[in-house]
């Protein structure tokens, strides 16, 4: 529903409809650079090329473009399947004054004089039209239990082809990184763009997640592979993949998880990085109904109406001082209190929380009261829930180590102004605790 209420439309520059035996190629930088571009086997698969050199193993091939007619040299790569056209004179003066990198144009195997099958390539200009398009900025991410690194997410370079065999996410994840470079050179806020982590508890998550856990602390690029050919697209890949890529901030990261005998439970290193949020209410008498029949328009306890959500989803930067600072100044400082009352309670039992959870709930609490109805119990709603995802997925273990430091904590949400939502939850985890001398957050 979030991604879908950020859902933006961009008006795009499209072709109109190709021959059916065309290909629409983008200009790389190393086409530029080097004067050369790599024939896609879709045309080359069709073409009745002359016979190959032995010695260079190249041939000439005549060209036809708008600029004229010119025969050029092409090189067959022995160890792939990759045919090179190398651009020189006439041509390479028309193709650097009419292209830049980025722009698209038409290729096609066409048939010479004599009729017998394709022999020639025929450059042309693409014929465009503008149109309002819905910008693909989700992706639903399906976790297999096999993965132990990252390259069920980014891919991999395959050393035997000599190609990047990339997935849609990393595909996303450039569409969102060329939106935050359209944005800054424009001015603007850049779109936001989402991943949805299906089962993500399927695999371990330390294992093919723990480069974006690195990468989103240190603010380092994530290295995916080292081939300068596959950098520059000269590779013959569809997608150009940089061989460094930083995170880009307007990419946001959700993951559905089950907790049953096929998957994983957390560590404390990524639950120290997320918001845990429980869906496991059921309301069948509500079935079909809408929220408003359901609840007569007013927020249950616990919940918060974000009448002031904005159009444009920001990014920002990592929580800091700098939240912790503007939480305090809130209810007369009184909600960033209980923050330090709970880490007192909990620092006697060695079960104290750190920088990461204090400013991470302070930001959740800031973005709240200026999302929602500015009033008080918004803020204490906040930081109910707040609570309730950052510090009590973390509590986990027996009835001798967790007994009384769950009897503390709910005398603690007990206490004026109650925390409702962390109580209830506090006191379903004692009640399991007590039946099965064991208890966690998630069971």
């Amino acid at each position: 529903m979030v991604a879908e209420h950020y859902r933006h439309v961009d008006t795009v520059t499209e072709p109109t409809q190709l021959p059916e035996d065309a290909a629409l190629l983008t200009v790389k930088p190393y086409m530029l650079k080097h004067a050369t571009m790599v024939i896609p086997v879709s045309i080359t698969g069709e073409m009745r090329l002359p016979p190959l050199d032995p010695a260079t193993n190249g041939c000439r091939l005549r060209v036809r473009y708008p600029g004229g007619l010119q025969d050029l040299s092409v090189w067959r790569d022995p160890t792939r399947n990759v045919t090179v056209l190398s651009h020189r004179s006439d041509f390479r003066r028309w193709f650097t004054a009419t292209f830049q990198e980025g722009d698209t144009f038409v290729l096609r195997a066409i048939t010479d004089d004599d009729g017998d099958g394709p022999s020639e390539l025929e450059f042309s200009l693409v014929q465009t039209v503008q149109r309002q398009k819905a910008v693909h900025h989700s992706e639903i991410v399906a976790v297999r239990p096999d993965w132990t690194d990252s390259r069920g997410l980014l891919g991999y370079y395959n050393p035997l082809i000599g190609r990047y065999a990339a997935t849609p996410f990393l595909r996303l994840l450039l569409r969102a990184t060329e939106e935050l470079q359209r944005a800054e050179a424009a001015g603007r806020e850049p779109h936001p763009f989402f991943v949805v982590l299906d089962e993500m508890n399927l695999a371990r998550v330390e294992h093919y997640f723990s480069d974006f856990l690195s990468c989103m602390e240190s603010g380092e690029p994530l290295h995916l592979h080292d081939n300068a050919m596959v950098e520059s697209g000269e590779s013959g890949d569809d997608d150009a993949v940089p061989m460094r890529l930083k995170i880009p901030a307007n990419l946001y990261f959700t993951g559905t998880v089950n907790i049953d005998e096929t998957t994983y439970m957390f560590s404390p290193k990524i639950l120290d990085r997320a918001f845990t949020i429980e869906l496991n209410e059921v309301d069948l008498a509500a079935l079909g109904s809408t929220r408003a029949e359901a609840t007569g328009s007013q927020p249950r306890s616990g919940e918060l109406s974000l009448a002031r959500l904005p159009e444009q989803l920001t990014p920002l930067p990592p929580p800091g001082a700098d939240d912790w600072r503007d939480f305090g100044a809130h209810e007369g400082g009184r909600l960033r209190q209980r923050v330090l009352d709970l880490q007192a309670r909990l620092m006697a039992d060695d079960r104290h929380f750190g920088y990461r959870v204090a400013v991470e709930t302070a930001r959740f609490v800031n973005l709240a009261v200026a999302q929602t109805a500015p009033d008080a119990a918004s803020g204490w709603a906040a930081l109910d829930l707040a609570l309730l995802q950052k510090v009590l997925p973390k509590l986990h273990g027996t009835q001798q180590e967790l007994d009384s430091v769950l009897t503390g904590l709910l005398s603690f949400a007990q206490e004026e102004p109650a925390l409702p939502c962390m109580a209830t939850k506090i006191d379903r985890m004692r009640t399991r605790l007590a039946h099965q001398g064991f208890t966690s957050f998630i069971a």
